[in-house]
């Protein structure tokens, strides 16, 4: 831990956490001194005077909160520092080797990980205790088994008004499913609010060419289209990480629309009829009529241990996600949606 310590730069006003007689005390700084590299501390609790320590002499670790912004909140300039955030994310160890720690504890755990840096426990405490979304991993006889993908996901990203809203007119205008693709990037924002309508917004990814709201599409190779691609080197530990030149991962999901169809745009596919096997791009202003349903990472044509392709994911040739859902709820593979 001296190594990490040595390469701290301390600030007045800074609290930190200090290895005393095997026991870890919180503290303040009140002063630095530049000349030497000594820090004046006010530990937490006591009433004495601060103290003058050496951090290259003791274990010593800084304690960062990391805080959650509305959705449209901007964080301040003076608060981002992506180089920082970027180099901290390099050094993240892999789920297998943190499983392993944790499970000799959590004090384990945390040493381990301030050994490589001490931004990286409460950059991963903050990344867990914000994701108001739940994952659950389908079981075996839930998959799709032909989206090429062993990683799919029962996805709910909204609180249980919105559901209960969402059933609500469910229950009046029917609804329809679809398919999502959004770039790496965007889905650390959706977890924690939702998909949103961000069109005409600075934070837009994708433009607005069929008109505003949140795009959605029935074929599986246009929302493919939209997923982009993920940094090959943005997490070098990741199960994800690609062993090649090439960026690997790719996220999309699968949604459910109300069907009132006077309150959302319609963009017929090539053959122009939705009654057609290409269904094309629906455009949904509501947010409230949106609810993501599954979330696939890698998803592709073939089975998991096939080579990829554009080719539709389905046995039968079709890749239309009205077809795809209506045969794995009527197979009975997914009961918890009827």
């Amino acid at each position: 831990m001296q190594a990490a310590a040595e390469s701290l730069q301390f600030l007045v006003g800074d609290h930190i956490q200090i290895k005393k007689d095997n026991a870890w005390h919180q503290a303040v700084v009140q002063d630095v001194n530049d000349w030497n590299g000594m820090i004046k501390l006010k530990y937490i609790g006591y009433s004495a005077d601060g103290a003058w320590t050496n951090p290259k002499e003791v274990e010593v670790r800084r304690l960062v909160e990391f805080q959650s912004l509305a959705p449209g909140q901007e964080c301040p300039a003076d608060l981002q520092n992506l180089p920082e955030l970027e180099n901290v994310v390099k050094k993240i160890p892999s789920v297998e080797e943190m499983t392993e720690w944790a499970k000799q504890g959590k004090k384990m755990l945390r040493e381990k990980l301030d050994e490589i840096d001490d931004l990286i426990y409460p950059l991963l405490m903050w990344l867990l205790t914000t994701n108001r979304a739940h994952l659950r991993p389908l079981a075996a006889r839930e998959k799709f088994p032909d989206l090429g993908t062993p990683h799919q996901f029962v996805l709910m990203s909204g609180p249980v008004e919105k559901e209960t809203e969402f059933q609500n007119l469910k229950r009046d205008h029917g609804s329809i499913f679809c398919w999502h693709g959004s770039a790496p990037g965007n889905w650390h924002v959706i977890l924690r609010t939702s998909l949103k309508n961000m069109s005409g917004t600075k934070h837009m990814s994708a433009g607005q060419a069929y008109g505003a709201g949140i795009y959605f599409a029935s074929e599986f190779a246009t929302s493919l289209g939209y997923c982009g691609h993920g940094m090959s080197d943005g997490w070098p530990k990741s199960m994800f990480t690609s062993k090649s030149s090439a960026p690997s991962i790719k996220c999309m999901a699968m949604c459910e629309i109300i069907d009132k169809k006077e309150d959302f745009t319609y963009h017929p596919g090539k053959q122009g009829a939705r009654s057609s096997g290409n269904r094309g791009i629906y455009v949904v202003p509501k947010e409230e009529f949106v609810v993501t349903r599954f979330f696939f990472v890698n998803p592709a044509a073939g089975r998991p241990n096939e080579p990829r392709s554009s080719a539709p994911p389905s046995s039968s040739g079709r890749s239309d996600s009205f077809e795809v859902m209506k045969e794995a709820i009527d197979s009975g593979r997914l009961g918890f949606l009827s």
